[in-house]
């Protein structure tokens, strides 16, 4: 699992092989998987650090994952947004433009 460390994912076998014994027979799988679900949820960070700034990522930061599946700080990647539209708009403002006779 990205982004999870090899003692959180003990854990999380251990406490699948706890539950499963609990609930043997019973509706176990169901409540194995909403365990995992949880878990997953509460690990959700991504593994690698932000891609613009190169820092990990903390708890309690808003992130983006990109469908390349690289990570973004949603600072950063506004930041580096609006950077580029203000280097567009420099680069247009700098060239001379089109100019049609017709």
């Amino acid at each position: 699992m990205a982004g999870v460390a090899d003692e959180e994912r003990v854990g999380l076998e251990d406490k699948l092989e706890e539950k499963s014994k609990e609930l043997e027979g019973d509706q176990s799988l169901f409540e194995l998987l909403q365990l995992c679900k949880d878990f997953a949820n509460d690990h959700n960070l991504p593994a690698d650090d932000c891609c613009i700034c190169m820092c990990p990522f903390d708890d309690d930061e808003p992130y983006v994952k990109a469908i390349c599946s690289h990570s973004f700080h949603c600072e950063c990647l506004s930041r580096w947004i609006h950077d580029q539209r203000v280097q567009a708009l420099d680069r247009e403002s700098e060239s001379p433009g089109c100019s049609s006779g017709g």
